[in-house]
């Protein structure tokens, strides 16, 4: 039974818990990108864990056959504009094979454009008895027993006497010429049946730093293969997966027809303009060298925890004696305190199918619970997404100062630098139990949308008071991808509430960028990389300029070969029509040396 519970408390903090929102700028990112009712794509994101699914828009025009295969197999699902804007790419005709699991996995051809890898490729069942069925079916067990065409497919894979098999193929890592091979952020990935019952397999990785322009390129490709049966769906026991390597250099295939220039106006009218002491007194800004981070080999448990380890059923996991539990990897770092009761995470859906099995999560105490709110109050508070302003510097038992002085400390024992905070919101008793009133009754109150246990937030006392923080590189409140930032919950006994997520750590200065492009520049550049994107193929109405703030992000270094460092970084966020009527917020970010965008809302 003990170890019954090692393996639920594991797996439950291998999981986004329900109504969690860790990462609201991702978030945004989804809801930006989620403009119509096509299939689903689904993506994985690296990291403590994150798994999300995207729905891009299905335009579904006529469209010519293409010679890319990639270009061709994207038009038909995802829209004929995302065809041509492939079909304008380098192009590498691959044909590379590895067998395993009695499945043969072939990358038939790879896309790069704009920073992003689209790669489609073809699986098929060595042995003619076994059948392969598409993950469409085959990832939730309900849709597969209620599907014809699974149901059929597992008839007939018995009668035949093999198996039914699911695959799933996908990027690793990424190399760009000769530089070190980098785990992507988020991949997206899809596979179709086809008439012979081959499985099509395809992806897409778009991603700022893993990602960059140039001759060759690596890739290593994670190959999986399970078998379905009428109990659910089984890796292989004797090999699981499997990882292979493929080189190619993409190509322009045929000289493109100018495309008539798409119209994006850039309204006028002033914005927050977020620039460092140091580049307004010199008009440079340092270059440093980025070292990837590994906490597994500085954190001491004991920095968040002093009430002593009650279990470590993992490596880099640890329960204290007060319940808390401490996880960490090279990256990322989360800290968290639990009643010491379980939930089961699965009880809602059990509700409406009795055949789902308990999945069990431990309950937020109420410090966790308190910065979850806070952080929904950060993000955007309800429907109206409001965020809230800072009212009180000092509480009860604590003070602003003495909440930043602890996040600070911590981030100076990680190793951390250039973090400053962005974000600070004083959660009093009051303003506990107002949005305590204001959160039950949204989760809670109409049927309920969110299987944690409901928290009696009219409990909380002025001991439970605290300060919630946000840190992030130079005060930037929100960057592409959240792989640089700290969110903490500090109150009078300390940090009881941590999300620490930081790729890399600044090292040595490499040198000074003595010209940056400024920011009327950087401004500039957004049309044109606007019209680049097959998501504004008909044009984008930029409606506000939010803010202009430079910053630094992660990026190869001009000889690949010497790895990775942090460059300035001009981020704009902005709101076009869609963000404008749905109430969220575009960026796009632009290396301030070279000019060249590294992450956008539309790339």
């Amino acid at each position: 039974m003990e170890n019954e519970e090692k393996r639920r408390i594991q797996e439950a903090m291998n999981r986004t818990l329900s109504g969690l929102r860790e990462n609201p700028f991702l978030a945004q990112r989804v809801i930006a990108e989620a403009k119509g009712d096509g299939k689903m794509k689904k993506h994985i994101s690296r990291g403590l864990i994150l798994s999300i699914t995207l729905c891009l828009a299905l335009i579904g025009t006529a469209y010519a056959a293409l010679s890319s295969q990639v270009a061709e197999f994207f038009s038909r699902h995802w829209g004929g504009d995302m065809g041509i804007w492939l079909q304008e790419g380098r192009i590498a005709q691959i044909g590379e094979s590895i067998t395993m699991g009695g499945v043969s996995f072939t990358l038939d051809e790879v896309v790069y454009r704009s920073r992003g890898l689209y790669g489609v490729g073809t699986a098929r069942a060595v042995d003619e008895k076994d059948v392969l069925l598409s993950n469409e079916y085959a990832n939730e067990m309900e849709l597969f027993a209620e599907s014809e065409t699974a149901q059929r497919l597992l008839k007939q894979a018995k009668e035949k006497g093999g198996r039914l098999l699911t695959i799933t193929a996908m990027p690793e890592k990424i190399g760009v010429d000769g530089g070190e091979m980098l785990t992507p952020g988020s991949i997206g990935y899809y596979d179709e049946m086809n008439e012979d019952g081959s499985i099509t397999f395809s992806f897409e990785v778009e991603d700022g730093y893993a990602i960059a322009d140039g001759s060759t390129f690596s890739m290593e490709m994670w190959s999986k293969v399970c078998v379905v049966d009428d109990h659910g769906v089984t890796p292989l026991p004797d090999l699981q997966d499997i990882l292979w390597t493929v080189e190619f250099t993409p190509t322009v295939q045929a000289e493109k027809e100018s495309a008539d220039a798409v119209q994006v106006s850039i309204p006028q009218g002033d914005y927050e303009l977020l620039i460092p002491a140091e580049y307004q007194e010199t008009g440079s800004m340092p270059i440093y060298r980025a070292i990837a981070s590994d906490f597994t080999q500085v954190v001491q448990p004991e920095w968040f925890n002093q009430t002593g380890i009650a279990d470590q059923p993992h490596a880099y996991t640890c329960q204290f004696n007060d319940h808390a539990i401490l996880q960490y990897g090279k990256e990322n770092i989360y800290y968290s305190e639990y009643t010491g009761e379980m939930f089961d995470i699965n009880e809602m859906e059990w509700a409406v199918n009795q055949s789902v099995e308990p999945s069990y999560a431990p309950t937020p105490a109420l410090s966790s619970a308190i910065a979850n709110m806070a952080s929904w109050a950060y993000s955007g508070w309800g429907g109206a997404q409001r965020v809230f302003p800072m009212e009180k510097e000092a509480l009860t038992f604590l003070t602003l100062q003495d909440a930043q002085t602890q996040a600070e400390e911590l981030l100076h024992r990680l190793g951390i630098e250039g973090f400053t905070c962005a974000y600070a919101l004083d959660m009093s008793v009051d303003r506990i139990h107002t949005l305590g009133a204001e959160f039950n009754e949204y989760w809670y109150g109409s049927g309920g949308l969110t299987n944690l246990p409901r928290t009696d937030y009219q409990a909380a006392t002025t001991e439970d008071e605290g300060f919630f923080l946000i840190y992030c590189p130079m005060g930037v409140d929100q960057t592409s991808q959240s792989r640089f930032n700290m969110s903490v919950f500090v109150t009078k006994r300390g940090i009881v509430y941590a999300n620490i997520r930081s790729d890399y750590l600044r090292g040595e200065m490499i040198e000074r960028a003595d010209h940056l492009i400024t920011p009327d520049e950087a401004l500039n550049r957004l049309p044109d990389e606007a019209a680049r994107s097959r998501y504004y193929a008909e044009g984008m109405t930029v409606v506000s300029i939010q803010r202009i703030a430079l910053t630094y992000g992660p990026d190869r270094a001009e000889n690949k070969a010497d790895g990775m460092v942090f460059t300035p970084m001009w981020q704009i966020l902005y709101q076009d029509e869609n963000a404008a009527k749905q109430g969220y917020t575009c960026y796009a970010e632009f290396n301030a040396i070279t000019g060249e965008l590294m992450n956008a809302i539309f790339h």
